[in-house]
């Protein structure tokens, strides 16, 4: 009985994007109006509904007119919520930003701008099936939960309001046309060698210098230019002269998501070392390289693999 309840509401919930996506297709910019806005009464709505309909009740046995003004009265403040919650969210517009990209397990932060937010209250927004969060401030990012690699449109954004007095509900949910990354999770194979590893062979060479972080060795500290800039430390970085040949990051036998996992990793060794990499899969290959762009071009390509 189970089963059948959770395939009917997964039907319905399928046919309701469907309709929903013919109404307001994904788009850079977005404005709220009463085409994409839906207003109903909450749980407290309802008792002050049901309420009000006692009163009239009790007002029209009894011929009392006190009971049936307080009913009209309430039934006035149903009105005017209704009003007032819609055009909390009427008008307000939705502007996509850049395209973000993350690792898989990890959360991604999607910017948001809401133009004439200032001017609204008790808003709260978040990405469909993912926590809300009360809006507040016109630039908003919004927190994504990365379950599988690739690039993915975001979800739909459920924006809703029960101004003023909790009422009536209006709620909406906004497509916009922004994708995001989700790039394997970096994680490390004991079985196999990384590019990172400090087994490589040969003499330990200076490199260059980095800010400094927990865990750096202090002997490594440039004394130096602590002297003259105490609150930045930065450390002496070395590396084998056998990063100095280009490393070459394949496929081995083994699951795909355990061996993508591991040469995200090393890529990401051998980004963080500045030593040229080059990439070798079954749909692409790319030439030994370094820099943001080529990391850019790899992560992509394992995301894609």
């Amino acid at each position: 009985m189970s089963n059948l309840v959770s395939a009917v509401k997964l039907k319905l919930r399928n046919r309701m994007w469907q309709w929903l996506a013919k109404r307001q297709p994904a788009s850079r910019e977005v404005q709220l109006n009463q085409k994409i806005l839906f207003v109903f009464p909450t749980r407290f709505g309802f008792s002050t509904l049901v309420l009000v309909v006692l009163f009239y009740i009790l007002g029209t046995n009894y011929q009392n007119n006190l009971i049936l003004m307080l009913g009209y009265v309430l039934l006035s403040l149903l009105l005017i919520c209704i009003g007032l919650s819609y055009l909390n969210l009427a008008g307000l517009k939705l502007v996509a930003g850049k395209e973000q990209a993350g690792f898989v397990d990890e959360s991604l932060m999607i910017p948001v701008q809401i133009d004439a937010i200032g001017k609204r209250f008790a808003i709260q927004g978040g990405f469909v099936e993912q926590p809300t969060i009360l809006l507040t401030e016109a630039h908003t990012t919004l927190s994504l939960q990365l379950h599988k690699r690739g690039l993915f449109p975001i979800p739909r954004i459920k924006l809703s309001s029960e101004y003023p007095f909790g009422l009536i509900r209006t709620w909406c949910y906004v497509s916009l046309a922004q994708n995001y990354w989700a790039y394997p999770a970096p994680k490390r194979n004991s079985t196999n060698q990384h590019a990172g590893d400090g087994d490589l062979t040969g003499d330990l060479a200076w490199h260059h210098l980095s800010s400094y972080l927990p865990g750096d060795p202090i002997k490594n500290i440039d004394w130096k230019k602590l002297a003259r800039q105490p609150l930045q430390p930065v450390v002496k970085q070395y590396r084998p002269e056998s990063y100095d040949v280009d490393f070459w990051i394949e496929l081995q036998d083994g699951a795909l998501e355990v061996e993508l996992s591991r040469l995200c990793a090393e890529v990401l060794a051998c980004e963080a070392r500045q030593q040229n990499y080059g990439v070798r899969l079954p749909n692409l290959s790319l030439a030994p390289n370094h820099g943001p762009q080529h990391q850019l071009k790899v992560l992509q390509a394992l995301a894609l693999c």
